[in-house]
């Protein structure tokens, strides 16, 4: 299940926030204000920031002045190390246990990350598809239900005309009438 987080950015000088979703064995980031649409629709974006693949990597608590409740992840095969902060002790505790789980898988089954963001990608694209296809169809109906309207508005336009003739119809058949009864007097 994918998991939410916002921790200090890695490798700033000033902090930056990132949303961050561990999902299997990969770490995903995102701007921080994915975290609003991640709660709100409950599912998290395919297409994100970056990913750190976590198989294989050594996560630990790392003291750091200017950044509480660091985070320190490393492996052989990264150039230099990621440094994460949570934003409370107890954060920093949950994240610790959460990403070292994570890294448990091999390095070689990591490196299919990069499989992983095509096959999301696909998907995407697949959904995009599925989207428009949609958006085309509700158009033809819009544009069916428009029709339909005009119509309607012309039908009862013409109503409107017949009803006013046979007013005057009527009037006249009434007119008729009393002058036949003027005659009959």
């Amino acid at each position: 299940e994918p998991h939410p987080f916002s921790p200090g950015c890695p490798s700033f000088p000033t902090t930056c926030y990132r949303f961050f979703i561990i999902k299997e064995s990969f770490l995903l980031y995102y701007s921080e204000s994915e975290k609003k649409s991640f709660e709100t629709n409950k599912y998290f974006n395919i297409h994100p920031k970056g990913v750190i693949p976590l198989g294989g990597c050594l996560v630990e608590a790392k003291e750091e002045p200017s950044m509480p409740y660091a985070m320190k992840i490393s492996h052989q095969d990264f150039h230099g190390n990621v440094l994460l902060a949570a934003e409370s002790e107890f954060e920093q505790t949950q994240w610790l246990e959460m990403l070292q789980e994570s890294g448990k898988v091999t390095w070689k089954n990591a490196q299919l990350g990069e499989a992983m963001i095509k096959s999301l990608e696909a998907q995407g694209l697949q959904l995009a598809k599925e989207k428009q296809e949609y958006l085309d169809k509700l158009m033809e109906e819009t544009e069916e239900l428009c029709l339909q309207r005009e119509q309607r508005e012309e039908l009862e336009r013409l109503n409107q005309v017949l009803e006013a003739e046979k007013q005057q119809f009527e009037e006249v058949v009434q007119e008729l009438r009393m002058e036949q009864e003027q005659i009959k007097r």
